[in-house]
């Protein structure tokens, strides 16, 4: 991506520190918080449902009226030394400072 090598790679536990951008955690996961926890600053979490926010994630898919949508966690993301920009806050179902 924009000559950028992505890897997708299925996880068993945290990754190590700086060795992960982006993480994604599925709904049937279990210990998300344990997971979350784990995690150094600069990793952006992104998960399913509605109580993924409320487990320490940044940006959760959800649902609503039969369409996907997604809310924010902007204060945790910017405890993980993350910005989320203006215009992706702008279009969020729900953004929670």
């Amino acid at each position: 991506m924009n000559g950028r090598k992505v890897a997708v790679q299925r996880i068993k536990r945290a990754p190590e520190p700086r060795s992960c951008q982006v993480l994604f955690i599925g709904g049937a996961e279990r210990n998300i918080t344990k997971t979350l926890a784990g995690l150094g600053p600069g990793v952006l979490t992104v998960g399913e449902g509605e109580g993924f926010l409320h487990g320490g994630g940044m940006i959760s898919f959800v649902i609503d009226n039969r369409r996907v949508r997604f809310d924010i966690n902007q204060t945790v993301a910017e405890n993980a030394r993350l910005k989320v920009s203006s215009r992706l806050l702008s279009v969020a179902r729900l953004v929670e400072k």
